[in-house]
Parts: structure tokens; C-alpha cells; sequence
């Protein structure tokens, strides 16, 4: 007891009709913060932007499922500027998750992908975006609560659903890709983040680096 009140930092007993039951109250679990270093920063979250989603996906399916798996490729098969391009082929136990981003800017708009394609992610060209695709030859897991930022030595992290765009259905609640299959969307670069100079995109642990200026 403490000033005559339980101290619930220690085991207590309660007691009640002849019957007793022990507590002992253990501190919540706090998940660790990225295993990265630097000061966490969140901005404003973005204004929500609706765009069209392709009609279909088989464009860049087919291109990242088969073949060599790098921004060099990539950037040759859609007729992009090698500094637009990024690609990160993540081992995890049994399973293997490939994805390609793309920071979207002026160039991405004369890119060979679909029409559809183009026309979904015209709205957000040279807003501060990235588009992503994830695709697994296995099954992987995915979310895109997984990526955050840095830039400056800072970490932006993602709390809204504003800071992402849909380009498949169920992108933004998705736990994993199957099989061959595609989970692509937009990622809002947050607003204190400055796409025009250098900067990191983490997705856990593994980050690719943008710097094109």
C-alpha cells in the first residue's frame, strides 16, 4: 500500500467470498521505433486526390516478373530517365518481393506504359510522388505502412490514408501480394519532404535513394 492506496506497479490479491486471485501488471509493449537512425518528423497529411484506376496491369505484370530485376532494365523497358527509377528485391525467409518506384515527374508523362495508366497518374506528376509496384513470384508479405522517408537526416513516417493513392484495388489495406499477381499505388511525399534534391525511401529496413534534381 502506498499513502493507502494499492500500488499496482507490484502483485496485488483480490479477495472476495473465500476466493483470492493474484494480479501483476506488466508495462504495455511499445513496438521499437525504425531501426534507422534520426529524429521522426510528421507532416500535415496531404489533401485526398481521387484518380482513375487502370483498367489493367499486365504492362508492367509481365515485366517484373520476368527477366533481370534492375532500375537499369526497368528504366530502359519504359522509356525513363535512369534517375526516375528505383527497384528493391527484398528476401524474406522463403519468400521473395520485388518493387519497382518510379519518383513521378515530367518525363514519366512520354513513359511506354498504358494509356490508362497514364491518364491515373497524370494528376499526381510533379506533386512530390512515387509510384509503386509490388510483386512477388512467391507471395510476400506487403503493406505500405512500411515505407517512410528521410531526408536530412529526418524520418517522415505515414499516418494518413491521404498519403497514398490506389492505382489496384485494396492497395492501401493490403497485407501481402500473391503469387504473381500486382498490388501498385502512389506514395504522397510528405510536405516537408523537397523532391527536388536528395532523398530515401525505406520500405522497413531496405531504402533506395532518389536524387534526381
Amino acid at each position: 500500500m502506498m499513502d493507502g492506496h494499492i500500488d499496482i506497479t507490484k502483485p496485488f490479491t483480490v479477495s472476495y467470498a473465500g476466493q483470492s486471485a493474484t494480479f501483476a501488471i506488466k508495462k504495455a509493449y511499445v513496438p521499437p521505433a525504425p531501426s534507422t537512425t534520426g529524429p521522426l518528423a510528421s507532416s500535415p497529411a496531404q489533401l485526398p486526390v481521387d484518380v482513375p484506376l487502370p483498367a489493367q496491369v499486365t504492362d508492367l505484370q509481365d515485366a517484373l516478373m520476368t527477366g533481370e530485376f534492375t532500375a537499369e532494365r526497368m528504366a530502359s523497358l519504359f522509356s525513363l530517365p535512369q534517375e526516375l527509377v528505383q527497384t528493391l528485391d527484398i528476401t524474406m525467409r522463403s519468400s521473395e518481393l520485388r518493387l519497382l518506384l518510379v519518383l513521378l515527374r515530367d518525363p514519366v508523362r512520354d513513359a511506354s506504359f498504358s494509356n490508362d495508366l497514364l491518364t491515373s497518374i497524370n494528376p499526381l506528376i510533379g506533386t512530390g510522388a512515387v509510384m509503386v509496384w509490388a510483386i512477388s513470384p512467391t507471395g510476400s508479405a506487403f503493406t505500405p505502412w512500411s515505407f517512410f522517408i528521410q531526408q536530412n537526416g529526418t524520418n517522415y513516417v505515414f499516418f494518413s490514408d491521404a498519403s497514398f493513392v490506389e492505382l489496384t484495388p485494396g492497395f492501401l489495406r493490403a497485407k501481402e501480394v500473391p503469387a504473381g499477381q500486382v498490388v501498385a499505388g502512389v506514395i504522397r511525399l510528405q510536405k516537408g519532404v523537397d523532391s527536388s534534391v536528395e532523398f530515401k525511401v525505406f520500405y522497413g529496413t531496405n531504402s533506395v535513394t532518389f536524387n534526381a534534381q
